[in-house]
């Protein structure tokens, strides 16, 4: 019976994710501040041709845009792609823009590739389907497609032996970066970093947008993308409520430390989500990383939890439900993406920067969109009504359906395998105590028995 269940599960899932790398290439779209960028990697590429190598346009001063550089602010390694494009001969936005949004589709499947890889060294495979039901239900369906960078970010589990190669390429990687501040800046640290317009000031704004971050309905994490939320939450307390079965605490440090240093981070700046943006934009390319991280450090005592869940059909059926119902918005993202300009339409004028409009001002429009407007998500289910919209969530729901049945199953077979491997272990030591088993322990060590000795 089992044996029947698999392979049509095991099609649905990844024929699900089949379909969605097909999406992915055929329809790309141009998103964030790609052209801007795209523009950057000229303006930088024309002061080394100039030997302009020390704040080529810098002016000091935050434009309209808020940039004080015509190369901008955005990181390297969104150029590098960009700039080994154009020496290789693809001058044009389209060509470029194609190569960053085929760089994003790398991105998720090598994550997906990483975890597959990285899940079974550590013996904890069933978790690969989960893994791939916590992919299929985040908004990375839709930034996938596009050319924002939000989509490449992947891990494995650490390995002391690398930390090295870690420490000499966070080393090779600042100074790179440092040259590269120093040409459009001047100086080695990104001044945009210090500038006062573009932090959030007061403590009480900050907690606001770090709530916002986690719960907002237009762009918390638990609503764009509850499953790994809840994931690594999970993993994040199992030593507070298992910490007598030696469950070990300090992945789950590490992880609390991490994003509670993301959370407010994010929210000391200017704009915590990302907008105008899909969801909290900012913080996606850090849920898979996260997630692997949680399943590689507590992979058994979560599948004890998921075990339990999804045993019963009514708990596989409400998890299902769930994932299903809350990934539906970035399925009709996907195809009516303009459908959420409505949103930020809501305030009336629009939110304005605040190094244009004022802070007081841009704070309040803030306030206002992540908590009293109409949520995001309730404007991206336009797309469902559309052809391709029906089918991809047909698709979709198959998908997570096999997923979790794979899921299930797997961590039903590890249970069985620990219980009859524990059991085997007792009736050996139950045996060992016995008169026989004496004789035979003695033998094997090479000592006489207490009955042969008598």
């Amino acid at each position: 019976m089992r044996a029947r269940l698999l392979s049509p599960a095991a099609l649905a899932a990844l024929s699900c994710l089949g379909f969605f790398v097909v999406v992915w290439i055929a329809y790309f779209w141009v998103a964030g501040d790609t052209p801007f960028v795209l523009d950057g990697s000229n303006a930088f590429l024309t002061c080394l041709s100039q030997h302009d190598y020390s704040a080529c346009g810098y002016t000091g001063k935050l434009n309209y845009w808020g940039l004080m550089s015509p190369i901008g602010d955005w990181p390297l390694m969104q150029h590098v792609p960009d700039v080994i494009t154009i020496k290789l001969g693809a001058n044009g936005h389209p060509a470029r823009e194609r190569i960053l949004e085929l760089l994003n589709v790398a991105g998720v499947v090598g994550a997906i590739g990483v975890a597959w890889i990285t899940l079974a060294r550590i013996g904890q495979r069933a978790w690969f389907w989960g893994f791939l039901f916590i992919v299929l239900t985040s908004p990375l369906i839709w930034y996938t497609r596009t050319t924002a960078a939000e989509p490449l970010a992947a891990t494995r589990k650490p390995i002391r032996a690398h930390l090295l190669w870690g420490a000499g390429g966070i080393a090779v990687a600042f100074i790179l970066a440092s040259l590269f501040n120093e040409v459009r800046f001047g100086k080695v640290l990104n001044p945009n970093l210090f500038e006062k317009q573009l932090h959030t000031n007061g403590t009480g704004r900050q907690l606001e947008y770090a709530a916002g971050l986690l719960v907002s309905p237009s762009g918390g994490m638990f609503v764009f993308w509850p499953t790994v939320s809840v994931l690594v939450l999970t993993a994040c307390l199992l030593p507070l409520v298992w910490r007598r079965r030696g469950v070990w605490g300090r992945p789950a440090v590490v992880l609390a430390f991490v994003i509670a240093g993301l959370i407010f981070g994010f929210a000391s700046w200017w704009t915590p989500f990302g907008w105008a943006g899909y969801g909290p934009r900012l913080f996606l390319p850090w849920g898979l990383p996260l997630a692997l991280i949680a399943l590689v450090a507590y992979g058994e005592p979560l599948g004890r939890i998921a075990r339990r869940v999804l045993t019963p059909l009514w708990g596989l059926a409400l998890v299902f439900a769930v994932g299903f119902v809350f990934t539906l918005p970035h399925v009709g993202h996907m195809w009516r993406p303009h459908a959420t300009d409505r949103f930020f339409d809501q305030p009336s004028p629009r939110c304005d920067a605040p190094w244009r409009g004022g802070e007081a001002k841009w704070n309040a429009c803030q306030h206002e969109q992540m908590w009293l407007d109409r949520p995001m998500p309730l404007y991206a289910l336009h797309g469902l009504r559309s052809p391709a919209g029906i089918a991809t969530a047909i698709v979709l729901a198959a998908g997570l359906l096999g997923s979790l049945l794979l899921l299930r199953r797997g961590l039903v077979s590890d249970a069985r395998t620990e219980s009859s491997t524990w059991e085997t272990d007792r009736e050996s030591r139950a045996a060992e105590r016995t008169p026989t088993g004496i004789s035979v322990a003695c033998a094997r060590a090479g000592t006489p028995s207490p009955r042969s000795a008598a």
